[in-house]
Order: structure tokens, then C-alpha cells, then sequence
């Protein structure tokens, strides 16, 4: 089924306490359009905010024909459209945000009760008392002066004293005197008092200001992994993350005295996946092993089945970033910079695939320094690397995938954790099944965490037993060794993976051929 409904959206991609107080609409203009060729009967729309700084809002309508467009801003026949949308801003809410942040504004489409299109925007929230700046209505700014505070009084009476020693005249009475020289006077005078009271603007420490506002945007689970002991020493993840803001201070500093040392510094731009994105078109990013992504050039090599995911999801639709790479265990994909490459191009709607497994079990201190704590739980212990001679706090299997489950979410993506493949070993006709160890691993963190789960391990180990029933005859699927899949085994593991989301009802599914 093609696409039905197009949706158009003109919003506020800043909000805070002053626009709620003065009721700025958050959204400005919304199109809903019937791009399809046939009519739709009963549609909603629905708008959603996350954080919920908003109530949900809901809007019906009976049908809509083809090609036809209803604007939510402007007067229509139709009674419910008869006014802007009309989004009810939290003013508890903005009142307490003390840091700048990112939320989420969606709008789900939905005809006969299935929905059909979801357009998901990114807002900034800020501080009660952060200025928009000319971004939106810079008239706003107007909504920060306190009158009644103590210092204004200080100031005029300055301001006044200084005007009367320059012009024999005090009085500060705006364009009253129909004179452009005495206005610019008294403005002359209001700075040169609020200069002698030594009233400037308030510049936060940069570490405050850009290691704060990430910590804001993390969740509790987090934050607890941030510091460590206590809640002012950090781990190695938040040394690591004050180290990044405070080169990010230093090279974004327009003080010229910086210049010698940022001439010195190395880009401290994010890295990020090589993507190419396209308007309305979500990326899925698929992370995992050799099982995933290997060499994939040869017909008769090896292939991870991430090369063939070409062949269960639309393109059309969605773009496919193949971000797995041999011998990696959740901890060196992580140790390399490999996540943190998904993690800083994740936008919101992005779909992450998270597949590990079969490389994360095995000598934790030696080379190759990729195993992990044998847990679901939230564990780690401090490791002495052989042959290195250096310290790792290394941590349970578990968390790692918790990890890479939160920080998808934090981003406004989906995370969709996938259990490893199955390996070519048998016993009495049926395939081996990890589901006491990596299975039981697996489903801990699905209980902890919600996240969606395709097992494809137990979907492709099901059509082996019935297709193969030994070794020898499941031996095409395979290449080499009893991990690594052919072609066709490739092939067949992306077809259990569009199987899972089917099952699932996942969100992804609508992606699929």
C-alpha cells in the first residue's frame, strides 16, 4: 500500500515560561493532505508532546477525498477546523526547567483506527528565564524585565544624576520632548549607569552551561553511570563527557585569547555516521558483528545478513545504514567509538537494530579485550588488561545493552533489540538454542528496559529444524566455520528478521516490502 496522507507542519522550534505566558502558538500552520487516490473515511490527528509540556490535543473528521488538503489555520466547512490549532502549554512545566533541553512534538495520522503517517519534530525547551532570542518574536525580551525590582530605581536615579551633569536637565521622559538628541541622551545615561553599577550580562561557566544541558537530556538509569560514588565524582563515561564539553567550550569561544590554543586543538565536531538523509524518510541503523556486516563482496564468501537487509525494508521509505562490523562485542563496538558514531546521528524517528552476542563472552583482561561481565544485571569491575598494563571498568553484557537501548531513546529514536544468530552445531536432529544463557540475557533486559525484542535466533533456529534437521543438510546456509553465514544463510536471516517485526507489530514493519 503506497502512501496516504502527506503532513505539513510550520512550528515553534524554540519554547519557554515567557511564549506560554503570552500564548505564542506552538504550532502555526498544519496541512493534512489526501495524497492517495481513493477516499478516506474517519481520520484523526493526534498531537503529542514529550516531554509533556503539552496536553494531547485531538482532532476527527469524517473523510477527506483525494488530493484534497485541509488546512488546520484557516476557516473551513468543516466546524472542527474552524480555529488554529490550539496546543495548551504546561506553564508548571516551563516554570520549572532551569536548563535547556530537547522535546519532541508528534503528529499521528490515523484512518480507520490504523495509522498511516507520524511526523516527529524536535523543539528546544528552555530555561523559565532563557530568551528566545531574534529567533521568534524578539519582542518577547520585553517579557524578562522585572519593573519593580529594587536596582531599576538605583539605576534611573544614576541615569538621571548623569543626564542633569550633561544637559542641565534629569528628566527622563522618553520622546515626550519631541527630540531625537534627548532620547539618545538618556540612553547614553542609562548605560553609562548601568556601566558604574557594574550591571552586565550573566555568562554561566561553560562546563554548566554544556555538560549540564547533556546530563539534563539523560535519563536517571544514566546518570547513575555518570558519577561515580557520589554526585560529584565522575566515571570514566563522565570524565569522558566533561573532557568533550570543555573542548567544545574552548573551540566554539569567540575570546580572541583562545585563538593560540584553538589553532592547536584537534575538529571537535561529533563523528558521525556517513549517511545520506532525505527529507520524510527515517534511517534504520543496524549495529552488531560479523554476523551482521562481513565481508560481503564474493557470492561464494562470507555475508552478514545487514547487506541483504535491502531486501525486506523499502528504500523508498526508509534508508538503511549497515553500521556493524566484524569481531566487535558490545564492548569494543563501544570502546572504539563505534556507538558513539549511531549515538550522535540518531535523529528523532530513526530506527536502531542492536545485535550482539556471539564475540562478548570470553577473557575479559586479555587480547583481544573484548569480553564482558557474564550478567543481565547492572555490574562492572575494574580489570587489569595483560600485556597492556593498563585499567578498564568493564561492565556486564547487560548493561552494555542498556546503554545502547537508553541513549536511543534519549535521542528520540527507536531501539529494537535482536538476539544472535544461530550457530550451525546439532543434537538429535535439532539445532543448538543459547536460550539459557544469551536467551535469558536477552529477555532480562527486555523485562528491565520494555524494548522491543525480535529473536531471531529461535526464528531462524525453527526453520532450520524443519528444513535442514542436521548439520550437513543446514550446511549451504553457513561458510567456513559454524557461525558465519553464506549468501543464503544472509538472506535467510534478514527474512527472520522482517518475520519478527511482522509478529511484533513493530513500528518498523511499515517499512518493510
Amino acid at each position: 500500500m503506497g502512501k496516504l496522507i502527506k503532513v505539513k507542519c510550520d512550528f515553534s522550534k524554540v519554547l519557554n515560561f515567557a511564549m506560554q505566558q503570552n500564548r505564542v502558538p506552538v504550532i502555526r500552520s498544519l496541512q493534512i493532505a489526501n495524497i492517495s487516490e481513493k477516499r478516506l473515511e474517519k481520520i484523526t490527528v493526534e498531537i503529542f508532546a514529550k516531554p509533556e509540556f503539552s496536553a494531547p490535543a485531538k482532532y476527527t473528521f469524517e473523510n477527506l477525498d483525494p488530493q484534497e488538503l485541509v488546512d488546520f489555520t484557516s476557516p473551513d466547512d468543516r466546524q472542527t477546523f474552524s480555529e488554529v490549532v490550539d496546543l495548551h502549554l504546561d506553564p508548571n512545566f516551563f516554570m520549572g526547567i532551569t536548563e535547556r533541553f530537547a522535546g519532541l512534538l508528534e503528529i499521528v495520522v490515523s484512518v480507520n483506527s490504523v495509522e498511516v503517517e507520524r511526523l516527529t519534530q524536535e523543539i528546544s525547551l528552555l530555561a523559565y528565564n532563557e530568551w528566545g532570542g531574534d529567533y521568534v518574536l524578539p519582542e518577547l525580551l520585553a517579557a524578562y524585565i522585572t519593573p519593580n525590582h529594587p536596582l531599576v530605581a538605583q539605576v534611573l536615579r544614576r541615569a538621571s544624576e548623569k543626564l542633569k551633569s550633561w544637559t542641565g536637565d534629569g528628566a527622563l521622559c522618553g520622546y515626550q520632548r519631541k527630540s531625537e538628541n534627548h532620547v539618545l541622551k538618556q540612553m547614553a545615561a542609562i548605560f553609562a549607569a548601568l556601566e558604574e553599577l557594574d550591571i552586565h550580562y550573566s555568562m554561566p561557566p561553560q562546563g554548566f552551561e554544556i555538560s549540564g544541558q547533556k546530563i539534563d537530556s539523560y535519563s536517571d538509569w544514566k546518570k547513575k553511570f555518570i558519577f561515580h560514588g557520589d554526585n560529584i565524582h565522575t566515571s570514566k563515561l563522565g570524565a569522558e563527557m566533561n573532557a568533550r564539553s570543555a573542548a567544545e567550550g574552548i573551540a566554539y569561544s569567540a575570546d580572541p585569547r583562545l585563538k593560540p590554543l584553538q589553532d592547536m586543538m584537534n575538529d571537535v565536531t561529533p563523528p558521525m555516521v556517513d549517511v545520506k538523509r532525505e527529507d520524510g524518510k527515517p534511517v534504520v541503523f543496524i549495529t552488531g558483528d560479523s554476523t551482521v556486516k562481513n565481508a560481503d563482496k564474493e557470492e561464494d564468501g562470507m555475508w552478514g545478513w545487514g547487506s541483504q537487509a535491502y531486501t525486506i525494508f523499502d528504500e523508498r521509505k526508509i534508508t538503511i545504514a549497515n553500521c556493524a562490523m566484524a569481531g566487535r562485542s558490545c564492548r569494543t563496538f563501544m570502546n572504539e567509538g563505534r556507538w558513539e558514531k549511531v549515538y550522535n546521528s540518531v535523529h528523532p524517528g530513526d530506527f536502531v537494530l542492536i545485535q550482539f552476542g556471539h564475540n562478548d563472552f570470553g577473557e575479559l583482561e586479555k587480547p583481544k579485550y573484548r569480553g564482558e561481565i557474564f550478567s543481565a544485571q547492572d555490574t562492572c569491575h575494574v580489570y587489569q588488561l595483560k600485556e597492556k598494563g593498563t585499567y578498564e571498568l568493564v561492565y556486564s553484557f547487560g548493561w552494555y545493552l542498556k546503554k545502547f537501548i537508553d541513549d536511543v531513546r534519549e535521542k528520540g529514536g527507536t531501539p529494537i533489540l535482536v538476539s544472535l544468530t544461530p550457530r550451525n552445531e546439532w543434537e538429535n536432529g535439532k539445532i543448538e538454542r543459547r536460550n539459557d544463557t544469551y536467551g535469558r540475557f536477552y529477555r532480562e533486559v527486555v523485562e528491565a528496559t520494555g524494548v522491543e525484542f525480535v529473536d531471531m535466533h529461535n526464528i531462524t533456529a525453527d526453520y532450520l529444524d524443519r528444513k535442514c534437521g542436521s548439520k550437513e543438510k543446514a550446511n549451504p546456509y553457513y561458510k567456513r566455520d559454524h557461525t558465519h553465514t553464506s549468501l543464503k544463510g544472509a538472506r535467510l536471516n534478514a527474512k527472520s528478521m522482517k518475520k519478527g517485526l511482522k509478529k511484533n507489530h513493530s513500528p518498523l514493519a511499515k517499512y518493510l516490502k
